[in-house]
Order: C-alpha cells, then sequence, then structure tokens
C-alpha cells in the first residue's frame, strides 16, 4: 500500500512490518509527540512554500514584461528556494536526531544483554561449585559413616 499526498516530497511505501526493534512504551511516546511535532512543523513549512509557489507562478502568468514585478517574482522565488532549504535542514537533523536516539538504545540493549550472559555464566558456574560441594560432602559423609541414612542431613547443613 503506498500513500501520496499533495505535499509528500517522496513516496512512501508501507511494507507491513517495522524496520526498527521494540521500544519501551515511555520512549515510544516521547518519539511519537516528537515526531508528531515535528511533522506538524514540516507540513506548515511545506504549505508555506506551495503557497509561495503559487503566487510566484501566478505573478509571472500575469505580469511578463515589467520589471516590478519581475522583482516581486523574483524575491518570491528566492523566499520559496529558502523555504524549501529549510525543509530540508529540519528534516536533516530530525534523521540525525532519530538516528542518535536509535544508537543509544541499541547500545544499551547490547550493555544488557552482555549483563544478563555474564549473570548467567556466573550462575552456571555457582550451581557447579555448589553440586561438587554437595558430591564431596556427600562422599565423606560415607566414608566416615558405615551406613549413610537421608535422616542425617541436619549434622551436613551444619558442617556447610
Amino acid at each position: 500500500m503506498s500513500t501520496k499526498n499533495s505535499t509528500d516530497l517522496v513516496e512512501y511505501v508501507d511494507k507491513g512490518h517495522s524496520f526498527l526493534p521494540d521500544i519501551p512504551n515511555t520512549q515510544k511516546n516521547q518519539l511519537e509527540d516528537r515526531l508528531s511535532s515535528q511533522e506538524r512543523t514540516i507540513a506548515f513549512l511545506l504549505e508555506q512554500a506551495f503557497r509561495i509557489k503559487e503566487d510566484i507562478s501566478a505573478c509571472l502568468q500575469g505580469t511578463h514584461g515589467f520589471r516590478k514585478e519581475e522583482s516581486l517574482a523574483r524575491r518570491l522565488l528566492e523566499n520559496h528556494i529558502q523555504t524549501i532549504t529549510s525543509i530540508v535542514k529540519k528534516l536533516s537533523q530530525n534523521i540525525e536526531i532519530l538516528e542518535d536516539q536509535i544508537r543509544v538504545r541499541d547500545q544499551a540493549a547490547t550493555g544488557t544483554n552482555f549483563a544478563v550472559q555474564e549473570l548467567n555464566t556466573k550462575h552456571l558456574h555457582g550451581v557447579g561449585d555448589l553440586r561438587g560441594r554437595v558430591a564431596r560432602k556427600r562422599r565423606k559423609n560415607m566414608k566416615e559413616s558405615p551406613v549413610y541414612s537421608p535422616t542425617s542431613t541436619n549434622s551436613f547443613f551444619k558442617e556447610l
């Protein structure tokens, strides 16, 4: 499905899935609010640019040959170019901000994954160490007492 408005500079194609990973709701809401604000600003600037374009077009069509009108048309054209330039700069800034936010989020996710893996490794080593201690203690208890009974576990835990 593609969408195209008269104010769109580029045709956007909806591919049905997001190219970004999930973002927590608080960050998502903040990003959505910022994007919404930026979209309103860009829409206003685009509307202004097209209005200036229409003014230039109307001026050029009705006033061929008059210096005053040509001067006005030139100024309108320059204003239109400046407006388009400011829109492009704003879009570029918005893209840089979003790229930085994505980079920070990805770095945090990578750090979290590394910390979880490290904790998991320590946990596995700790469990292995405890199993070894239990096995050694059982062997020691079996050697000390000729008959091993599970009811003697209280002395087992006292010695640990």
